[in-house]
């Protein structure tokens, strides 16, 4: 059997928007918004809860192979991600997103990775001013896409779950390490005798990043607060500053530095640590640069900062969409627990250890996604037969 062109909609069976929510604190359905999907994943941490008596339709609520798009807002629509697990809760969509169903004669998978391979074309769909660009739902199923017969559907979509696969257990695999690492934080600050310091008097650097000058290529490699979430440094949106323009020393990163993210609320607060040394690196001036000086250890810095996340969010200054958080005030406002050296010396070497494992799974993740992306478009146009 040959490969057939068809629309996406003929492909589905199911292909809306989600609910219009209305917000409750606690005691409600879990429902997913824009910022959730990103970099081809869900993040159920990003969630909010949504009113129970609220009157849902049955097709509404999320299945398992749910192709999620973000629908609204440059720089945000196109964005796609999958179910890919039999879901526990009830898990819902708002109406920034779209749900793609597949048909019953499309594999779910497959359908997802194709979605993924043309989000460049689902993006240059979306219509209205910059800031109120949207996705019609007509407009997204007249995609015409190539469909290989099932069976090849099912081959290509079993090839690219094994990366999908690998990738999210080492995903799972950083996320058990950076709990232990902070558990045994915990435990010291937990059961030992602690001298009390403002973070001014336990840094030597406590400053902004630099205001970069972007170019192409032949740059130095400058991170922004969006490649800053759930504690890792993401290079994927990190972008390159003019090299005759470098950067003072001092705001040149070092390993086991932490970095704040420092402006705009929803943003402003997230925390994590630049854990490797292999490529130079700086920020630019909405991310401030923590760097411990000689009275406590780098990575027990961060761990006491991590612990303090939610105070820092609520330090920023400023109206909603211009909120800024002043490195005076962190060194004024935030205290650091020291507990005695040796027990502070022997948690930087076990977690030392720690976090060159997790940064040797972050680079066998890129490796994976690399080869996986390489081979995402000759299996989708059949250049390479399974």
């Amino acid at each position: 059997m040959k490969w057939e062109k068809d629309l996406l909609v003929n492909k589905t069976s199911f292909l809306k928007r989600g609910i219009s929510p209305k917000y409750v604190e606690s005691a409600g359905l879990t429902i997913i918004n824009q910022k959730c999907v990103r970099n081809n994943r869900i993040d159920l941490t990003l969630t909010k809860i949504c009113d129970s008596n609220k009157n849902i339709q049955e097709e509404k609520i999320l299945k398992k192979g749910d192709i999620l798009i973000n629908s609204t807002g440059k720089g945000t629509l196109g964005r796609s991600a999958q179910i890919k697990i039999d879901l526990e809760e009830t898990l819902l969509v708002d109406t920034h997103i779209t749900i793609v169903r597949a048909a019953k004669d499309v594999d779910s998978i497959f359908l997802g990775h194709l979605i993924r391979k043309n989000e460049f074309i689902i993006e240059a769909l979306g219509k209205g001013s910059t800031q109120q660009l949207e996705l019609s739902r007509t407009d997204l199923g007249q995609i015409e896409l190539l469909f290989p017969p099932l069976p090849t559907q099912r081959k290509i979509a079993s090839i690219l779950s094994a990366y999908d696969d690998l990738i999210e257990n080492n995903l799972k695999r950083i996320k058990l390490l950076e709990e232990q690492a902070f558990l045994k934080y915990k435990g010291i600050v937990s059961s030992e005798k602690l001298e009390i310091l403002k973070l001014n008097e336990v840094t030597q650097v406590l400053k902004r990043g630099v205001s970069p000058k972007y170019v192409i290529d032949d740059g130095i490699v400058v991170l922004n607060q969006k490649c800053i979430r759930n504690h890792i440094v993401r290079f994927e949106e990190a972008r390159l500053t003019d090299s005759d323009k470098k950067p003072s020393a001092e705001r040149m990163l070092q390993r086991f530095d932490t970095l704040i993210n420092s402006t705009g609320t929803g943003t402003l607060g997230r925390i994590a640590m630049n854990i490797q040394d292999e490529t130079p690196l700086t920020v630019d001036s909405h991310i401030t640069i923590v760097r411990a000086n000689e009275t406590v250890s780098p990575i027990f810095l961060c761990q006491s900062l991590f612990s303090q996340e939610q105070l820092i969010e609520s330090m920023g200054e400023g109206s909603t969409n211009q909120t800024e958080l002043s490195a005076r005030k962190l060194g004024e406002e935030i205290s650091i627990s020291i507990p005695q050296r040796t027990t502070m010396l022997a948690f930087e070497k076990e977690a030392q250890t720690i976090f060159t494992l997790i940064w040797n799974l972050q680079k066998q993740n890129t490796k994976l996604r690399e080869a996986r992306d390489i081979l995402l478009p000759k299996l989708m146009n059949g250049q390479i037969e399974v």
